[in-house]
């Protein structure tokens, strides 16, 4: 790089010598700033200007981009600098600069000197002398390195003295944004990609607009998937059009969507989320509104309800990525998605019916159910042959390498191309492949990488061991904060270890380079490593800028168990406020674990809070087993500490829980205790909360009328109003709601679903919409209408965070609106991970519903065997749980399968009364049909009047399904009486609830009598 300051030689004239100076001075501090801010060294500052050079003596890959960055660095914080120069000096600097590239001799002095000499050095002379004021210009050379990753005005050629030939040069403008994975990769020289054109093929053709335009690939760590992305999108049109996110293991919260609309906007990646949007809105204004992004940042967060503002955040980034996606303009590309976070799992899941073009990569676990989607195309990457290893390791290595080492490495890589690519790059820094010395090969990826660590200076090691401990990501600027000082980071690169993202901002070129160093280390260096990270993140923490959460990740691995317990502990309450409720339970064990090996970690408050956050993060998720299972360990304390609200509240939570684990007498023990404690010391909330869930025990036990569960939510729902508790009216609403349902009162039932419906309007409250339209699709089931089941329950799904229980019984009433709709195979592998889902939260109300939905299945698959035989091995555990309206609806559907072998009813038929046709008997179900059809009458009659007894008021569907059912088999046994009777009671409570089928079925055997 040559600079020269213009008009200089008048400058003392004008000014005097020693202002003149002084300028000169100033500005060459700039230029020394500018050149080693990016890895360069000025050797010569003679007269008004100065040479500078990059590469030398130390190589790095990238030494022309740094070059560039540095000449705009410069030349900008000259023009910045213009007032304070004339206000200071009298005059402001002008520089021209010139860059040119190419080999060039380097000699360094005893003194610490340094001359440079060659070609490049009198081009950059030249190209500085033509320059304009202000202005960069630069050869061919080096815009061949930095194209697309520059922006340059073509000047075209020009002859410059010295030189025999026209010379090519342009007019440096810009930078670009880096965004692809493989940008540094590319500048070093990728090795050739091989056996992989069949997957490459099947990606360009699903990313064609006539195919599913979606794309999964999926495979083990370092078999290539990011690769294969790269070399597939080498055919699109602009590069700068794929736009990336990434997955990390400790599970960024939206973290991935951000990083794509970051990308899209080319905005910095240090930039916030705020930031980000404000720039996104500027490139592309038809995409995003900014009085929505400055509502949803602005504002007290504590003020707005947790569910709510994390829907509200889903909603709208998935509007905006929706609107980015039908641009056409981008190809989205989503890395290590299985550590994707369940709100980027969310916004992408609703992305897919638009057919955006997207790419995702995972390895093979845990299962994601949206990848099953068939808009999605799946490509397996599998290991490589020996051959196709062998390919790569000569590639790589660039040189005649000994037979028995590359057949060596071929065998250690086990099939991995990054394996056996890491072990030619320690060998190759070693110079000794070649001759066979395959001692140098350790036979693994982690000490193949700790080799060329090894050759690290120990200080330049340490600070690699704490960007490890950091992760795979790190920037420049924690780096320095941990290790006390600024990180040699071209001494890391040119290890080939790391790789520039943006800006500040570094990572290791693989996770697995990562995970070595992070194993390579002794368990004191990675103590003391973690220690200094914590304290560097607390110290950003007291500047309102870090994660806390992370602090106590950080400050665990340091054995530090007191700052670990109290910033996990509110990393956990963080989480839990933005409702990323995997993230708080996770946090919260690990805090609680800490508790549990020293109780005097946490204060009685501390802790209080703690066992709050961690078991509303459980309930929300559905983790009722563990919630009761939990309680024996954390109450005692709670309880010690004597009577409270948040001790009510606790309480209530593993009350709950127990209804759903079917210890019915147990939680009604726990809620009675919690009342009269709570009445005792007069906490009204506390007392409306243990009401709560003894209302949701009596409606599932049926062990109190219909009058007396109506004054129990009449007792919670002027508490609940009074305290504001939003949350508390709402689950007493749909409980109440439940009650009417179960007591066949439909009228009633419907008008406090739209009581609940208005309320979710009032209060803004997404939860709310949810209950109240599961609520609606229920009683829809109940109605023989699984279209508007269905309808109702997707839309209520929308107001469901991924993960929560909440999304998990909208997902069960959906598997049953489509089992009534259009029975299938695959449904039945759906409803059977599903059940096996539940099964593992210990939700026996969504496990029973799920074993009499997959009977359901069968049936209504012709599968009569399958189908009777499940409904009589569940039923009996059903039963002795002690959940009536799930007996109930057990006994029913057994009784119809019997009314149906008499000859009585047809298969159930869906809203619009044409019945599935069932397929053709095989023997099981044939041989199971002659069994029962002797005794299929005297057996319905069993289990319909035990139905009956189930009833807790003589109104409803189901009372009068049972009714109806009896009056068919009287009136085949000719009881014309009894016949009667049963018919029209079942006809008017039909009728009363508007179940058509039931009124049709009901009239066409009265026209019998």
């Amino acid at each position: 790089m040559s600079g020269d300051m213009a008009n200089f030689t008048r400058l003392p004239r004008e000014i005097g010598q020693e202002r003149a100076f002084g300028l000169l001075e100033t500005a060459m501090e700039q230029a020394r700033k500018a050149v080693e801010g990016e890895g360069g060294q000025i050797v010569d500052t003679a007269g008004d200007g100065f040479l500078a050079i990059f590469g030398a003596p130390l190589a790095f890959e990238d030494a022309s981009l740094r070059a560039c960055r540095a000449a705009l660095t410069f030349r900008d914080r000259i023009a910045a600098g213009r007032d304070g120069f004339v206000a200071e000096f009298g005059a402001a600097a002008e520089f021209r600069v010139g860059l040119s590239g190419g080999t060039a001799m380097f000699v360094r002095y005893d003194d610490g000197g340094a001359k440079v000499l060659g070609d490049p050095v009198n081009l950059a002379a030249r190209l500085q002398a033509s320059a304009g004021l202000g202005e960069v210009l630069i050869g061919e050379d080096i815009h061949r390195e930095c194209e697309g990753f520059v922006t340059v005005e073509d000047r075209g050629a020009a002859d410059f003295k010295g030189f025999d030939w026209p010379v090519a040069h342009y007019a440096l403008t810009g930078i670009r944004a880096e965004t692809e994975r493989f940008s540094g990769a590319r500048r070093r020289g990728l090795t050739r990609l091989a056996s992989r054109s069949d997957e490459i093929a099947a990606v360009r053709r699903a990313l064609d607009r006539t195919g599913r335009r979606v794309v999964a690939i999926t495979g083990v760590a370092g078999v290539g998937k990011s690769r294969l992305v790269h070399e597939a999108l080498q055919v699109m049109p602009r590069r700068d059009q794929v736009v990336y996110g990434q997955c990390v293991a400790e599970g960024r919260a939206y973290g991935p969507i951000f990083d794509i609309l970051r990308h899209a906007a080319k905005a910095d990646r240090g930039l916030s989320h705020f930031e980000t949007l404000r720039r996104l809105s500027e490139v592309f204004p038809f995409v995003l509104d900014m009085a929505e992004v400055s509502a949803l940042f602005s504002g007290d967060p504590s003020g707005e309800d947790s569910r709510n503002r994390a829907l509200r955040t889903r909603d709208f980034l998935g509007g905006v990525l929706a609107r980015l996606s039908a641009t056409g303009a981008h190809v989205m590309v989503v890395e290590d998605i299985h550590w994707i976070d369940p709100g980027s799992s969310a916004v992408l899941e609703a992305l897919l019916p638009l057919r955006p073009t997207l790419i995702v990569t995972r390895r093979p676990a845990p299962p994601i159910a949206w990848l099953d989607s068939p808009h999605i195309a799946r490509i397996e990457l599998g290991l490589l042959d020996a051959a196709a290893i062998g390919e790569i390791v000569r590639d790589s290595y660039g040189a005649k390498l000994a037979e028995d080492t590359a057949a060596l490495i071929v065998d250690k890589s086990e099939g991995l191309p990054l394996v056996a690519e890491e072990m030619v790059r320690a060998l190759r820094a070693r110079d000794s492949a070649a001759t066979g010395d395959a001692d140098l090969l350790t036979g693994t990826l982690e000490q193949s990488v700790l080799s060329r660590c090894d050759r690290l200076e120990p200080a330049a090691r340490r600070v690699l061991s704490i960007a490890a401990a950091i992760g795979r990501d790190f920037s420049v600027d924690l780096l320095t904060r941990a290790a006390g000082s600024a990180p040699d980071i071209e001494a890391m690169m040119s290890a080939d270890l790391i790789e520039q993202v943006q800006g500040d901002h570094w990572r290791f070129h693989h996770a697995l380079i990562r995970d070595a160093v992070y194993s390579g280390m002794l368990s004191g260096a990675r103590r003391e490593a973690h220690r200094a990270i914590a304290i560097a993140l607390e110290a950003q923490a007291g500047e309102g800028g870090a994660d806390r959460g992370r602090i106590g990740r950080h400050f665990a691995e340091a054995d530090n168990h007191v700052k670990a317990a109290r910033y996990l502990a509110l990393g956990a309450a963080d989480a839990l406020a933005q409702y990323d409720l995997i993230n708080a339970e996770s946090l919260a064990a690990r805090a609680m674990g800490y508790v549990a090996r020293d109780p005097t970690v946490l204060d009685e408050a501390g802790y209080r809070a703690l066992v709050i956050t961690w078991l509303h993060s459980l309930h929300h998720l559905a983790e009722f087993r563990r919630i009761v299972d939990l309680s024996r360990q954390l109450l005692p304390r709670l309880q010690a500490a004597g009577a409270s609200t948040e001790l009510s509240i606790v309480q209530t939570l593993v009350a709950l829980s127990m209804t759903h684990t079917r210890e019915y007498a147990g939680g009604e023990t726990l809620a009675q205790e919690t009342l009269e404690q709570s009445e005792r010391v007069g906490d009204r909330l506390g007392a409306a909360w243990a009401r709560v869930a003894l209302l949701r025990n009596f409606e599932e036990t049926g062990k109190r009328s219909v009058a007396e569960l109506e004054s129990l939510a009449d007792a919670i729902l002027p508490v609940a109003e009074a305290e504001g508790d939003r949350a508390l009216s709402m689950i007493a609403l749909y409980q109440l709601c439940a009650v009417y349902r179960t007591a066949g009162r439909r009228g009633q039932s419907v008008a406090t679903a739209n009581r609940l419906m208005a309320f979710a309007v009032e209060h803004d409250d997404r939860r709310g919409h949810a209950f109240a339209s599961w609520a609606k699709a229920l009683i829809h089931i109940i109605d023989d209408a699984p279209e508007r089941a269905l309808a109702t329950v997707r839309e209520g799904r929308r107001h469901a965070l991924g993960g929560s229980g909440d999304e998990a019984t909208c997902r069960a009433i959906e598997l049953y609106s489509r089992t009534m709709i259009a029975a299938s195979h695959a449904l039945a592998e759906e409803i059977a991970g599903f059940t096996a889902e539940v099964r593992r939260r210990g939700d026996y109300n969504l496990i029973h519903a799920m074993c009499w939905i997959a009977a359901v299945l069968h049936l209504r698959k012709g599968a009569l065997a399958d189908g009777w035989r499940r409904l009589n091995r569940d039923l009996p555990e059903v039963a002795l749980a002690g959940n009536q309206p799930m007996e109930r609806q057990f006994r029913l559907l057994k009784a119809e399968v019997l009314l149906a072998v008499a000859g009585l009813v047809e298969p159930r038929a869906s809203e619009d009364g044409q019945a599935k046709e069932p397929r053709r008997r095989g023997p099981r179900d044939l041989l199971t049909f002659l069994r029962l059809r002797p005794w299929a009458l005297r057996d319905a009659t069993i289990e319909l009047k035990r139905c009956l007894e189930l009833e807790p008021e003589a109104a409803g569907a189901n009372y009068a399904r049972a009714r109806i059912g009896l009056g068919l088999v009287a009136l085949r046994r000719r009881d014309k009486a009894t016949a009667r009777a049963h018919l029209e009671a079942g006809r008017d409570a039909a009728m009363a609830d508007g179940v058509d089928l039931l009124v049709r079925r009901a009239r066409a055997a009265l026209k019998q009598l």
